[in-house]
């Protein structure tokens, strides 16, 4: 593990076998075999638990879909740099309990019952679907915009390049955009105080903490260029945030 003058921890890399690493956890049998499970108990339970579960599955289902094809691009990058190996670990494991884990524990057992809040009718739920799906879209074109350069860690690759247009010519952070909006409506789905938040919380610890050593990992390396991005640019929403 070295250092640099940011003060970023990194590894030198010279493929892409820690990348691949990453990638195909969300893949894995056990995994796959976690999901059908999840998937059997929420439609033999959703009479009780309502609509919106099914929404919250379909919404688990699209986001690895859109990402499963940049994934297997990924993986013939040659990762160079690799920033706060340990802490980013576990950032995902927080998301990923945050956003899937608790919403399916409570989805499939109803635990915690006490902290129900009711079923809000399904006006909410078509809201926070429509939503959700026009969050979807800003998932993919982020990705897409990205390309090779896109990684599910603070990683640099081999020829790494500074996106800039696409979605990226309006915000710096589209994907990031995306997640909020979708894990901002799972309460309209998941009725429940803390499966229902867990996962925008799980989220929001991750953002926080990440989004400046990213921000400070993107400025080692393309300098001037991403500071004059980072002056014409907001993170998250246009003219705004």
């Amino acid at each position: 593990m070295a250092g640099n003058e940011q003060g970023l921890p990194l590894l030198e890399k010279a493929d892409g076998t820690e990348s691949k690493a990453y990638t195909h956890c969300a893949w894995s049998i056990p995994n796959v075999l976690l999901f059908v499970f999840v998937v059997a108990g929420v439609v033999m339970r959703v009479k009780v638990i309502g609509a919106g579960s099914v929404v919250w599955l379909m919404t688990v289902m699209a986001l690895n879909i859109i990402r499963r094809p940049f994934e297997k691009e990924q993986q013939s990058n040659t990762i160079v740099s690799k920033f706060h190996v340990s802490k980013e670990k576990a950032l995902l494991f927080c998301v990923s309990a945050g956003m899937f884990l608790f919403p399916a524990a409570f989805l499939i057992t109803g635990f915690p019952r006490f902290a129900d809040f009711g079923d809000l009718g399904l006006l909410p739920v078509v809201f926070g679907s429509v939503v959700t799906v026009a969050a979807l879209y800003l998932f993919w074109r982020s990705h897409a915009d990205l390309g090779r350069n896109w990684s599910p860690t603070t990683e640099l690759r081999e020829d790494h390049t500074l996106t800039t247009s696409g979605v990226y010519s309006k915000v710096r952070h589209p994907m990031y955009t995306s997640l909020w909006i979708i894990n901002a409506v799972q309460p309209l789905l998941v009725h429940n105080w803390i499966a229902g938040f867990a996962p925008v919380c799980s989220f929001a610890i991750l953002y926080f903490i990440r989004i400046e050593y990213e921000e400070e990992m993107m400025i080692q390396q393309f300098g001037d260029e991403y500071r004059e991005y980072c002056r014409r640019t907001k993170r998250l929403v246009p003219g705004c945030l």
